[in-house]
């Protein structure tokens, strides 16, 4: 990369384009899984509603599992972490060969922005296609588990936590 300058702009300008072609096909993965994700959401939910209305209390989409520590880590969080990643190894690419000063920034920013984006649309997702349903295994009570352990380990710490 330290001869990036260096290169005939014929070559600077071709490899912008592959840069630039690996961003957009990455980009659309990227909204593929997203849209895969919405329609995986709805269909889960559409099963546990069926479930629901046979009363079939040990069925796959009410005793599904949930992500890992508390519903955070999922497959949302997963296409937040790989795909926003894909694409700054893309900006910076690019960017060797365009603006060196500005490599470490802005592909850091596109990370940042498309985990945050990813993160908040899953939020979404879980509020829209929410089933209530009491029998369902959720992470809902996962939270007060996670707080009788804080106040088990406060209550052992003797007071450094502010008991």
């Amino acid at each position: 990369m330290q001869n990036a300058q260096n290169t005939g702009t014929g070559e600077n300008r071709v490899l912008v384009a592959v840069g630039i072609f690996g961003i957009l096909i990455t980009l659309a993965l990227f909204l593929y899984e997203l849209y895969g994700i919405r329609k995986c959401a709805a269909l889960i939910a559409a099963g546990k509603r069926i479930e629901i209305l046979l009363n079939i209390d040990n069925g796959q989409f009410r005793r599904r599992p949930h992500g890992v520590a508390c519903n955070i880590i999922n497959e949302p969080f997963a296409a937040g972490i790989i795909y926003p990643t894909a694409l700054a190894a893309w900006m910076y690419f690019i960017l060797a060969f365009t603006y060196p000063k500005a490599n470490p920034w802005i592909p850091l920013l596109v990370i940042v922005f498309g985990f945050v984006v990813t993160v908040k649309y899953d939020r979404i997702l879980q509020k829209e296609f929410r089933v209530d349903d009491p029998k369902s295994t959720t992470g809902s009570d996962c939270w007060r588990r996670f707080k009788s352990f804080v106040d088990v380990v406060k209550g052992r710490a003797g007071g450094l936590w502010g008991a």
